[in-house]
């Protein structure tokens, strides 16, 4: 299977994309949401970059984030635990 990835020139509106994103992911975890970071190559200005908004959210309980998963999906995040790494969870 062939994978075409493309990488884009810097775009202003991803800035606002990553606002949007995380201000509907604080809403989702509440209080447990400790900061919500871009973390992705979309939040250089100075680079190309794929146009997916790569997002890093510090929560104070990672056992409560399984209670909020359903709240995430209507988000429409597929929420998929550990997904092997202990004490991290992936959507």
């Amino acid at each position: 299977m062939t994978r075409k990835v493309e990488v884009l020139p810097h775009n202003p509106n991803w800035r606002s994309l990553f606002e949007n994103e995380s201000n509907q992911i604080v809403v989702a975890l509440g209080e447990n949401a400790i900061a919500i970071h871009d973390i992705g190559s979309t939040s250089i200005e100075t680079i190309y970059a794929k146009p997916i908004i790569d997002i890093l959210v510090e929560v104070s309980s990672i056992v409560k984030v399984d209670e909020q998963n359903s709240l995430m999906q209507l988000l429409g995040y597929q929420c998929m635990g550990e997904f092997g790494t202990k004490d991290r969870h992936f959507s």
